[in-house]
């Protein structure tokens, strides 16, 4: 049922969202209250779709249905564009990108892109949500005992301890975040598609002092030639 009624709901959000963009874009008599209210449709429009497509990821997950595209992932210039892409929405948060690889070692990891893109940016959306304007977000890759990892460290409002064991599962939210609004569906969509990918996400994190998420995805295989 929420597989279909997804579907069927992210059609038309879609064409509403496209129209409010070209509106927006074209009409030249516009006061500045029509403008922002258009804008805060579209904004709205853009969160409600997120919605239906975490809804839809749980749903295949909870099916069986979910699939990956798993292949080798040159993590450095992913980071990269991540960051990129993220920039429009940080306008009034600093985002650093930092990176711990070894030059001697590759940034490879075994990963959908397109998912992990998707994790990634969610985790960054998830950081500035609960952080303060003008605090710093990071980005860093760095090698891990399980893989590679990538943190997406804040400095936000942190989570409670009695908080940290459940804040990946469906529809918790801390209880430190009513200021927020949000779904409570976002850390577990990200939780399911790096187990589907063979990895995991952690959290570290104090109230008041931050948190930092770690994705940590495992490396590929060594080939014989890179053996001997």
């Amino acid at each position: 049922f929420v597989s279909t009624v997804s579907h069927e709901l992210r059609t038309p959000l879609t064409i509403v969202q496209g129209y409010l963009r070209r509106t927006i874009k074209r009409s030249k008599g516009l006061t500045a209250d029509e403008r922002q209210g258009l804008q805060t449709a579209e904004e709205e429009s853009i969160r409600m779709r997120m919605l239906l497509d975490d809804l839809l990821d749980l749903s295949r997950g909870d099916s069986g249905q979910l699939q990956l595209n798993q292949e080798v992932v040159d993590l450095g210039p992913l980071v990269e564009k991540v960051a990129d892409l993220s920039q429009s929405n940080l306008t009034d948060r600093r985002l650093e990108v930092l990176n711990n690889i070894p030059i001697h070692e590759n940034s490879e990891a075994l990963a959908d892109p397109g998912r992990l893109q998707q994790v990634l940016l969610d985790l960054i959306d998830n950081a500035a949500k609960y952080s303060a304007q003008g605090s710093l977000i990071t980005l860093l890759l760095h090698p891990h005992t399980d893989g590679i990892a990538i943190d997406v460290k804040d400095e936000g409002i942190g989570i409670p301890d009695s908080d940290l064991a459940h804040i990946f599962k469906r529809f918790h939210r801390a209880k430190n975040s009513s200021g927020s609004s949000g779904s409570g569906l976002g850390l577990s969509v990200v939780a399911l598609l790096m187990s589907a990918m063979g990895g995991e996400v952690r959290v570290q994190s104090k109230e008041g002092e931050g948190s930092c998420f770690s994705v940590i995805l495992p490396k590929p295989p060594m080939t014989s030639s890179a053996k001997s």
